[in-house]
């Protein structure tokens, strides 16, 4: 995220708002594909899937957002 001028909350060298919040495979107890990760990251966000874009980059990935009910893109790097 630094690299890309987005950092986290705390991080001084990153624009102000950029990023809400960082949400890690430590936060939740089923890994991807299970959409879990996406479903507590809205929750926390106050949104619904309808409401959000999820941008991915591998097919566990991708799998995982499809299966949260979220409008998804591939990204490819």
């Amino acid at each position: 995220m630094r690299h890309l001028g987005i950092g986290g909350p705390g991080d001084e060298e990153a624009p102000e708002g950029c990023v809400d919040g960082i949400l890690s495979g430590a936060d939740v107890v089923r890994p991807k594909p299970d959409p879990e990760c996406f479903l507590e990251a809205m929750r926390r966000e106050g949104c619904t899937p309808g409401e959000t874009l999820v941008f991915e980059d591998s097919a566990i990935g991708l799998e995982a957002a499809r299966r949260s009910g979220a409008g998804y893109f591939k990204v490819s790097l």
